[in-house]
């Protein structure tokens, strides 16, 4: 299918301009019979080259070159096609609307950009647009649960939750699920510990902390470093039956074997899978994986820097594992998997001697990738699917299951449970504790007339420093990449 097709399809809006399913959307970073795509997994001496696919994210109308109602920062234009095809549209956009060029020109810093020919994409085009390319990031709001008793696991497990934002504000809307009630509370409770702590090292006062962490020294207080002191901030989130709602991002691309050489050739020739480019073929080849952080940062470093980026619809790196001997359980696996780090090729398909791609080869296989992206209508709606199988939606079992959890380990009388947390989250007290809660309160009708959730800024913080935690472990123990359906 041409762009001019493609384009036709927009303007009928048989083709969504931006997230039809608010799936994709930076403030967030959220039945296809058949649907499927592989999850990215670790492999003992693995050797492959991965390509993250990108799309285009404008936060104005391209057509106009002015942020409107339809298109603006929080709902950008983002068609669930091809960069190449997108950039092909914005070229035609351009020839109609002046202003919409020079927006573009402006943004870009460039003093002439010619959009006359559509069909053929240019180094200034990718200098106007490369900017506005993302990774296809489809995200979903998550909880993370920690204790072994309700996941049945020894590491952390991601579950999903249903919640809807204001973004402008960043508040939740309408009914709060329970689970992510539970979440801030013990989100208050983490806060509380850490700024008791955080008081004893200002103070150089160890009798401040009373905490029972067993790996805090309360003789080392006085004296801590800012590296003890992360190290003991990590040990207090660590106990972290369950956290605040989290987005879940993961990215979207394509997985292809390496040779022995680390290279895409074999005596010479390209390995098949990178000639074989029947739509099926490729498919077999498509992949999901967590952002994390080392993908996040290498992405990050080649889309900023231009010496690095050459390629309008995706990014590529190498993953060659080195691990000496073969990880056996599921805790070696899981430190394998983080120690395995995405590299730059030292063979990429971009030939910077030659300043061209390597071979024509290479410009079939990106053309046959784009065009799965063109001529894929239910992109958005597998995406949906797909995480709805892959993360775990929290439901009544594991929601009392984290109840009793919290009951057996944080105690209704510890000091972490002040007032403030007491008042702000009664509702969650008595799901948790029950009828000792509503006991406990009997004695003070503050408690009782004090209206429900008035937990306030502190609680926004500790929200702030368990994403820490959270991202500390995913970087730690990647659990995405641990096939827990074998």
């Amino acid at each position: 299918m041409d762009w001019k097709s493609i384009m036709s399809d927009l303007t009928s809006g048989s083709i969504p301009k931006t997230s039809e399913l608010n799936l994709m959307n930076e403030h967030r970073q959220e039945k296809v019979k058949g649907a499927s795509v592989n999850k990215l997994r670790y492999q003992w001496k693995k050797k492959s080259r991965v390509l993250v696919s990108l799309q285009l994210a404008i936060p104005f109308n391209p057509e106009t070159g002015m942020p409107d109602e339809s298109f603006n920062a929080n709902t950008k234009w983002r068609p669930a096609i091809s960069v190449s095809t997108a950039a092909r549209i914005i070229k035609d956009y351009c020839q109609k609307s002046d202003a919409a060029k020079q927006e573009f020109m402006r943004r870009a810093g460039v003093a002439e950009w010619d959009v006359s020919d559509p069909d053929v994409l240019t180094d200034v085009d990718f200098k106007v647009l490369r900017k506005y390319r993302v990774p296809i990031t489809p995200t979903v709001d998550t909880v993370q649960i920690t204790d072994q008793a309700v996941t049945g696991q020894t590491f952390p497990i991601k579950y999903s939750v249903k919640v809807e934002y204001d973004y402008a504000t960043g508040e939740m809307l309408g009914e709060i699920p329970k689970i992510v009630k539970m979440g801030e509370f013990y989100t208050a409770v983490i806060f509380n510990e850490i700024n008791e702590l955080t008081a004893a090292i200002r103070e150089k006062d160890s009798t401040l902390y009373k905490g029972s962490n067993p790996n805090i020294s309360a003789a080392a207080i006085p004296s801590a470093t800012e590296k003890q002191f992360k190290e003991w901030k990590k040990s207090i989130f660590s106990t972290a039956i369950i956290t605040s709602v989290q987005p879940s991002n993961y990215y979207i691309g394509y997985e292809f074997p390496l040779s022995q050489t680390n290279t895409m050739l074999e005596k010479g020739q390209p390995l098949p899978d990178y000639t074989t480019l029947s739509t099926d073929e490729l498919k077999k080849h498509e992949i999901y994986f967590d952002a994390s952080g080392k993908y996040k940062n290498y992405i990050s470093l080649v889309l900023e820097n231009e010496s690095s980026d050459h390629h309008w619809d995706i990014i590529e790196f190498d993953l060659i594992d080195s691990q000496a001997s073969e990880p056996k359980t599921d805790d070696e696996k899981a430190r394998a998997s983080a120690d395995l780090m995405p590299s730059f090729p030292s063979n990429a398909f971009f030939d910077a001697e030659k300043d061209a791609l390597r071979a024509p080869w290479v410009s079939e296989l990106l053309t046959a990738i784009g065009n799965i992206r063109d001529n894929d209508r239910d992109f958005e709606r597998k995406m949906l699917v797909l995480l709805a199988r892959r993360v775990k939606y929290v439901d009544d079992v594991i929601t009392s299951a984290v109840a009793d959890a919290i009951a057996s380990k944080l105690p209704l009388d510890s000091h972490y449970i002040n007032d403030r947390i007491k008042t702000g989250y009664k509702d969650v007290l008595a799901d948790i504790y029950g009828e000792e809660f509503l006991l406990s309160i009997m004695s003070d009708p503050a408690l009782i007339e004090t209206s429900l959730m008035e937990s306030g800024e502190p609680v926004a913080n500790a929200a702030e420093l368990l994403s820490e935690f959270a991202e500390s472990v995913s970087d730690d123990i990647n659990v995405e990449e641990i096939d827990l359906e074998d």
